[in-house]
């Protein structure tokens, strides 16, 4: 017992002993790791500055501004965030970080002066709540929570520097030596210069790319490695991978924005599915355009792989995410043809397909093939091409609201009449006589004469409709003999006397009655199928929108009816309430402080719809390319404008854009087959 208890107090002695010297290693180590961390640091807002240096512009200073203030580097901060106030720029995001940055250097006064300045219509209410809840913090609390922090934490952060001595694995060890901002962090591959990794970036919130570089290797240059990252940083293009972070200490790694979406050829059949032939154009365009981009910037993809080319779903545009090299006019020819000979087998098979009959795209095919097209002559050929499409999805579009149209015209003018007209029979069902004398008197059979006839030429102008796309209704009438059924009408009228005169006339009105009258509810249900209340999809729309209370509707009194005709329903639906949303999401961005939507009558077959806004409108450039037809410049991403002119064209509907003479912008639209 007594030796048990001997060496339990040794054993304890021990693990003492050892504990105090851990914690000086561990101390030393701690204050290292800090050392490092400032170096890192200190290294990345240098290389941030000299590159804004080389390229200023007042967006590069926001981006750095942004920087130092995540980095805690307040002073810098505050330098650069009232740079851009007095450049009168960025304003509502500056003066924003600006309180926020004035709070944390102690100048609470200034903060709140900067703070009963501003226009809070501007900032959500998220925003106004978090510098509010910053004023009221003081300092002696902040310190107070940082210090209980670091007494809690003992300094320790999460990260460990990198050793190329540690018995760990190399996966292990970069791991470990990573920024605490990383977490969740999986090798995914590795290249002949680096190792691949997929990591959560808490600062932004998403998973990224993180790409470390094989310092243990001798023979690699660690600046081949960094060019893209670097070639990336200086693109500020939404279609290609955004650089986060970019170190260069004991471990050399940068962090890139990962794709989200679907890669190029599967979207492409996404939207063929759909038979959004417009939308899959627009994305072989923007695929051209970023290689004009490339090249103004003297670069071009190292090689052509539509793997690392897809459409990114968070930022709904095209993104590619391949390496990239400098401009070589050889290598770049070659990516060029490559790519053309990609969209001329696409639109081949395409027709194919979908047994597309344009002649213009037969044209394309040659002109593509035998012109040898440069980069911008193939983006213009391609515009054309859309442009042709839309005009004849636009044709077949208003050919079925023609076909609308007089359809609801035939219901209103003819079979409704007629159905009243024939249901004389169920009200006489037991009287023969006086339904043979109530319906085949002159003055009724004179009308019923009127309204058949009237119908017969109506039937003729459904037919003679071009590229008619026939409706299951629109079958139905064509399909009745109506000139035989007035013909019949007369024949009985002159039979009427004898006894089987008199059966055959009421057997004739018990089928006409029977006929029109499913008839008529035919063309009632098939009509309210095709039919949509715009004050009630406005009004909806409003309701779930977030700055609902800023929206209003003012509606024309002559105005009697707000419905209108749809094609088809449920996609009409879809893509006006896409236009509103966009509409007003452009106002509020562009710093309105509230929208307003007008219904008006045009004509007694069309509604005109305003969306005006108190905003500061648009560039008159932009303005006049979007009015004048599609740009390949706002195709696929990088404006709600353009995705509101596919919208009309989709439903065949007019939109015209203009700015307001004093201030605000207008956005019309007007939609066909309306009747009042």
């Amino acid at each position: 017992m007594m030796i048990e208890d001997a060496f339990s107090d040794n054993f304890t002695l021990f693990v003492l002993a050892v504990s105090i010297v851990l914690s000086f290693v561990l101390r030393r180590l701690i204050d290292e790791i800090q050392l490092i961390k400032e170096s890192y640091s200190k290294d990345l807002i240098l290389f941030t500055e000299k590159i804004v240096e080389e390229h200023p512009s007042l967006e590069h200073f926001y981006q750095l501004a942004l920087l130092f203030y995540k980095n805690k580097n307040y002073t810098k901060t505050d330098e650069y965030l009232k740079k851009l106030i007095g450049e009168g720029v960025f304003e509502r995001e500056a003066k924003f970080y600006l309180i926020l940055t004035l709070v944390e250097l102690g100048k609470q006064e200034e903060a709140k002066n900067y703070f009963s300045s501003l226009d809070l219509s501007l900032y959500s209410k998220r925003e106004v709540l978090e510098l509010k809840k910053s004023l009221i913090k003081t300092r002696n609390i902040l310190e107070l929570k940082e210090w209980l922090l670091n007494v809690l934490l003992t300094r320790v952060p999460l990260q460990l520097s990198y050793s190329k001595d540690l018995s760990f694995s190399k996966e292990i060890k970069i791991i470990a030596a990573l920024p605490t901002r990383y977490t969740k962090t999986t090798l995914k591959f590795q290249n002949i210069d680096s190792y691949i990794f997929e990591t959560k970036d808490q600062h932004l919130n998403r998973n990224v790319e993180l790409w470390v570089f094989k310092s243990e290797d001798l023979n690699k240059d660690e600046n081949i490695f960094l060019e893209l990252p670097k070639t990336l940083a200086n693109l500020h293009s939404r279609s290609f991978p955004e650089v986060y972070d970019l170190q260069q200490g004991s471990l050399v790694f940068y962090s890139k924005e990962k794709f989200e979406g679907d890669h190029f050829f599967e979207y492409i059949n996404k939207l063929e599915t759909k038979k959004k032939f417009a939308e899959c154009f627009s994305l072989w365009i923007s695929l051209f355009t970023q290689l004009e981009f490339l090249y103004l910037n003297q670069l071009t993809l190292k090689k052509m792989d539509y793997t690392q080319i897809g459409f990114h779903s968070r930022k709904e545009c095209i993104f590619i995410f391949q390496s990239l090299v400098i401009y070589e006019e050889e290598a770049s020819l070659g990516i060029l043809s490559k790519i053309q000979e990609s969209f001329i087998l696409y639109i081949q098979k395409l027709l194919e397909k979908f047994s597309l009959d344009f002649e213009v795209i037969e044209m394309f095919l040659r002109s593509f093939e035998f012109n040898h097209c440069s980069l911008k002559e193939s983006i213009h050929l391609i515009e054309n091409l859309l442009q042709e499409y839309l005009k004849e999805s636009r044709l077949d579009i208003n050919d079925l609201l023609k076909q609308l149209d007089l359809l609801e015209e035939i219901h209103r003018s003819c079979i409704h009449g007629l159905k009243g007209k024939f249901s004389v029979y169920q009200r006489y069902l037991y009287d023969q006589k006086k339904l043979l004398k109530t319906f085949f008197r002159d003055l009724n059979i004179d009308d019923v004469n009127v309204k058949m006839k009237y119908l017969v030429k109506k039937k003729e102008d459904l037919m003679s409709l071009p590229k008619l796309q026939v409706f299951s209704l629109t079958e139905e009438i064509l399909a009745v003999d109506f000139e035989k059924v007035l013909l019949k009408m007369f024949q009985y009228k002159n039979e009427l006397g004898s006894l089987d005169g008199d059966k055959n006339a009421e057997f004739f009105l018990q089928t006409q009655s029977s006929f029109f009258t499913k008839l008529s509810n035919s063309c009632s249900k098939f009509l309210k199928d095709h039919e949509y209340d715009l004050e009630e999809g406005i009004l909806s729309f409003i309701k779930s929108n977030t700055e609902k209370d800023n929206i209003d509707i003012s509606i024309d009194s002559q105005l009697i009816s707000k419905k209108i005709r749809v094609v088809h329903k449920a996609q009409f639906e879809k893509e006006i309430y896409l236009l509103f949303e966009n509409a007003v999401n452009n106002s509020f961005e562009a710093g309105s402080k509230s929208v307003s939507f007008f219904l008006l009558k045009k004509s007694s077959q069309e509604i005109r719809l305003e969306i005006i806004d108190d905003g500061p409108g648009i560039s008159e450039n932009i303005l006049k390319e979007l009015n004048q037809g599609f740009s390949h410049g706002l195709s696929i991403g990088g404006t709600g404008l353009m995705a509101m002119k596919n919208s009309c064209n989709i439903i065949g509907a007019q939109l015209e854009l203009k700015n307001l003479e004093e201030s605000g912008f207008s956005l019309s639209i007007d939609l066909p087959s309306f009747r009042n």
